[in-house]
C-alpha cells in the first residue's frame, strides 16, 4: 500500500471521530427499551444526507447487517432453495 493509499484510508476513520454521535435522551430510552424487548442489539444512525453530519447515533461503532440489502440476498437464496429459480436463470430487472 503507497503512503499515498494509507492517507485516504485514515480519511473516513479520523472523521468519524469528529462528528457528534451521540443520541437523544427520549431516542436512547426506545431503543434500549426495543432491544430488551427483542432480545438483540439494535443501532441505528441517522445521516443528513446534503452535508453528510450525523445528526444522531447508537452502537455507530458496530456493524449491522443493511436490511434493505440483505432482504434482496435472501428473496434470492429463498427461491432457488425452493427450487423456484436456477441461478444461472436470467431475469429482467
Amino acid at each position: 500500500m503507497s503512503i499515498q493509499h494509507f492517507r485516504v484510508a485514515l480519511i473516513p476513520f479520523f472523521a468519524a471521530f469528529c462528528l457528534p454521535v451521540f443520541a437523544h435522551p427520549e431516542t436512547l430510552v426506545k431503543v434500549k427499551d426495543a432491544e430488551d424487548q427483542l432480545g438483540a442489539r439494535v443501532g441505528y444512525i441517522e445521516l443528513d444526507l446534503n452535508s453528510g453530519k450525523i445528526l444522531e447515533s447508537f452502537r455507530p461503532e458496530e456493524r449491522f447487517p443493511m436490511m434493505s440489502t440483505f432482504k434482496v440476498l435472501l428473496c434470492g437464496a429463498v427461491s432457488v432453495c425452493y427450487t423456484h429459480l436456477r441461478l444461472p436463470t436470467n431475469l429482467a430487472v
